[in-house]
């Protein structure tokens, strides 16, 4: 057989296909459930009531069954109860209206049920289970209520006796394979009974469901006992993936998949639970670990959320702990270092410490959070050099915290409450070096007895107000501190045992109207510093005059054919920090010490004059500049560093003997 090629009818075959596609996909491609305010419930391109496989609830279109005969004879479930043929609920569309309970189950207890294929809207709870057991709830939409599926335990009512709390119980329940999207407030909801067993929520499993975009995801509340919580998806749910809460112990977790967002606890919960890292936060395991030494870096591979209780001799270092609920917590441990994180845009806190000793916290990122760290009862610890800003509390809220330094840190714009609030019995710290930068409230609060602590070399700046105390914070000491444009006040509140200069010097004030007449740096008279208890800085820091900069090299009218070394000299009692830039300010690179020009900098730099500027600033806020002007011009081979020059010799070199040894070979073969 001989085939033709034929182009022009290649071309009607394609022109074909592409009608035949757009035929194809002009046609519904998806029957999600989704909803519409003006078109009410539907599926797909039809309302609900269209669907004729599908069931409209009765009774106000919500169900409420304490009677399963009652709902058998109308109708609203089949079967008989038993193991093999239960009660069944299922294939109903229910719209709540925006209140009451989609289904409700209420003291079913020996019978077995299930409810399937329904879908539960716009209601308070969309499926209750009321003290009742030997439920299925199974392959459920209950999305867009307030609250998704509820399991409780509890009776409302005042003074229960031992009887009656004996009969409130939830147990051996099943809720799978669900889909709880967009609920107000909780995916899940499970709630024992306050007044301990036997009321108690137990031996239910959670399995294989979809639990998105609620506020919380799964909450389990008081005395939720040997509970399996396993292979759930909950993805952006808005503060918290899961969240256990009070005397809940014994629960098996493991394999759920949580993105942004992830687990939080009450105090010790954690620790008498099945909590392993096949528990997945943003893609990475949940690692928790209990009585455990010398921890490291194989032991925190790729961390979603880091959990430690009573550990010791550990570091965590370079991790992304980020859009979560709460990174990194730790209780009851000693000698941990965390390094080099990034704590940033969590729900909860950065960082939660409890009951610690000896934690050096360096040079992390944790920020946006609604606090930056959390601690109680922490001692003998460091925490320095940290970007701690834009949180939505605290920058670091601390109790209990004594003997600690706190020390170069940016603590800039946190809100509402302060940037370091210091609340209850925090005593003999040094916070030193710190920026406390246009926080919304105060830049550092101290409350409930905290007392002897040395406030040193910090600049309050743009704070509503720069330092606030309640009447009990005495015998705390203030010096070298510098306080600018902070709105309502610099310091009020202050007892008058606090102290605001030592023998040598005080702090600086931009609102000191005395002089300085001869010049050593201290004002000539007392500044009143809270009119309110009159207070005052004896020897106030005076400072009018800006760094000055020296430029020891490069050198003027020098030519560079690689980035220069720098060598400068500043003039500043009070020195803030220095930057220099090469593009007029576009790009500005910070430095403590001197050093070489960025690499990266320099090679974006086009040939010819390069004008190099220094700057430096005060505590104050002056800026002193310097500037300098060179030639970047081209590497030639003589100016090529390091081993390249080297290695070209040498190559020059092999070349030239294959070379020579060619011109031998060829003068020998022409004598034979």
């Amino acid at each position: 057989m001989i085939f033709h090629h034929n182009k022009y009818n290649n071309k009607n075959h394609i022109l074909l296909l592409v009608i035949l596609l757009l035929i194809l996909f002009s046609f519904p491609m998806s029957y999600d459930l989704f909803i519409d305010t003006n078109l009410g419930m539907r599926i797909g391109n039809k309302p609900v009531s269209e669907l004729k496989y599908l069931k409209i609830a009765a009774n106000s279109e919500r169900i409420s069954i304490s009677n399963w005969t009652e709902a058998v004879d109308s109708g609203i479930c089949s079967g008989s109860g038993t193991f093999s043929d239960p009660y069944i609920i299922q294939d109903f569309i229910i719209d709540g209206n925006g209140t009451g309970t989609g289904i409700s189950i209420g003291n079913s207890k020996n019978v077995f049920f299930r409810i399937e294929n329904c879908t539960v809207f716009n209601c308070t709870y969309g499926i209750r289970l009321g003290i009742s057991c030997n439920g299925t709830l199974v392959n459920n939409n209950c999305s867009f209520n307030e609250n998704g599926i509820y399991l409780d335990s509890w009776i409302d009512i005042p003074h229960p006796t031992p009887e009656i709390v004996a009969q409130c119980y939830c147990m051996n329940n099943t809720v799978s394979n669900n889909t709880i999207n967009f609920n107000e407030d909780f995916g899940i909801y499970c709630r024992g009974f306050a007044a301990g067993p036997p009321g108690e929520l137990e031996d239910n499993v959670f399995k294989g469901n979809i639990i998105n975009n609620n506020r919380w995801g799964i909450y389990f509340y008081a005395f939720c006992i040997n509970n399996t919580v396993i292979d759930n998806y909950l993805i952006n749910n808005e503060e918290v993936g899961m969240f256990l809460e009070g005397p809940c112990e014994n629960n098996t977790i493991k394999g759920n998949k949580m993105e942004s967002s992830g687990f939080y606890s009450d105090y010790y919960i954690f620790s008498i639970n099945k909590i392993d890292d096949s528990n997945l936060v943003n893609n990475g395991p949940f690692y928790f670990y209990k009585d455990r030494d010398d921890l490291g870096e194989v032991d925190f591979s790729n961390a979603g959320q880091i959990y430690l209780v009573n550990c010791n001799n550990t570091n965590i270092t370079g991790q992304d702990l980020s859009d979560s609920t709460l990174p990194i917590s730790l209780i009851e441990c000693n000698n941990i270092e965390i390094s080099d994180n990034n704590l940033s845009s969590n729900y909860a806190f950065g960082m939660d410490l409890r009951n610690c000793s000896k934690i050096s916290i360096f040079r992390n990122e944790i920020n946006n959070n609604r606090e930056g760290i959390e601690i109680h009862n922490v001692n003998n610890s460091i925490i320095s050099e940290n970007e701690i800003n834009h949180n939505l509390l605290e920058g670091i809220y601390m109790s209990s915290f004594n003997n600690n330094t706190i020390s170069k840190n940016s603590i800039n714009s946190n809100g509402f409450r302060a940037g370091i609030r210091m609340f209850g019995y925090c005593s003999d710290n040094l916070i030193s070096d710190n920026r406390f930068k246009d926080n919304y409230l105060e830049g550092l609060s101290l409350a409930l007895y905290s007392t002897n602590n040395r406030i040193k070399e910090n600049v309050f700046k743009s704070n509503q107000i720069g330092v606030y105390f309640d009447p009990s914070c005495v015998n705390n000491k203030f010096y070298l501190n510098f306080f600018i444009d902070n709105e309502e006040n610099h310091v009020i509140n202050s007892p008058i045992t606090n102290t605001w200069n030592t023998t040598d010097i005080g702090n600086y004030w931009d609102n000191y109207t005395g002089f300085d007449n001869n010049d050593d740096g201290i004002g000539d008279s007392p500044h009143l510093i809270d009119y309110s208890s009159l207070i005052y800085d004896y020897l106030p820091i005076v400072d009018n005059l800006a760094p000055n900069i020296t430029i020891y090299s490069p050198s003027s009218n020098i030519n560079f054919a690689s980035n220069p070394s720098f060598n400068i000299w500043v003039d500043e009692k009070y020195l803030d920090a220095m930057w220099y830039t090469l593009d007029g300010g576009l790009n500005n690179f910070t430095f403590t010490e001197n050093g070489t020009i960025d690499q990266n900098a320099w090679n974006s730099l086009s040939y010819g004059l390069v004008n190099l500027k220094f700057y430096a600033i005060d505590k104050t806020g002056k800026v002193g500049f310097a500037e300098v002007n060179f030639n970047k011009q081209p590497q030639t081979i003589e100016e090529i560093p390091g081993f390249i020059l080297p290695l070209l010799l040498m190559s020059v070199f092999i070349l030239s003997l294959i070379i020579v040894r060619t011109s031998l070979s060829k003068i020998l073969i022409r004598k034979r």
